[in-house]
């Protein structure tokens, strides 16, 4: 992985002095085509996924939404957990996804993320 000391190093070395690309890749370690895109300043890693699919849990969604914004109106010792949301499901709705306890639901801003 590349680091953010070694990138400044890669791009101080080969601007002000002069390093050529090949000597930059033995001395970090990374090829010469991630030293050519730590010169030219492109982005690098991962970025987050603007929409995150939840294939099995897609057609539920609207009715957590509707459960969640009651819950804003009710005192906090009696709003949803993530366990009561998917007991509701499998009761009222025929669910039939994950029960995984490390998946928490979460309502942020307006989204539902699913967090392990």
């Amino acid at each position: 992985m590349f680091r953010m000391d070694q990138y400044e190093l890669v791009r101080t070395a080969h601007r002000v002095y002069g390093e050529n690309i090949s000597e930059l890749s033995r001395m970090t370690g990374h090829s010469r085509n991630t030293i050519k895109k730590a010169i030219r300043g492109e982005p690098w890693g991962y970025k987050e996924r603007e929409h995150q699919p939840f294939p099995v849990l897609e057609p539920y969604l609207q009715i957590i939404d509707t459960w969640i914004e009651g819950d804003k109106e009710q005192p906090k010792k009696q709003r949803h957990t993530a366990r009561r949301v998917y007991n509701r499901l499998v009761e009222e709705h025929d669910y039939r996804g994950c029960e995984c306890l490390q998946i928490l639901l979460h309502k942020v801003g307006g989204q539902i993320k699913c967090i392990q």
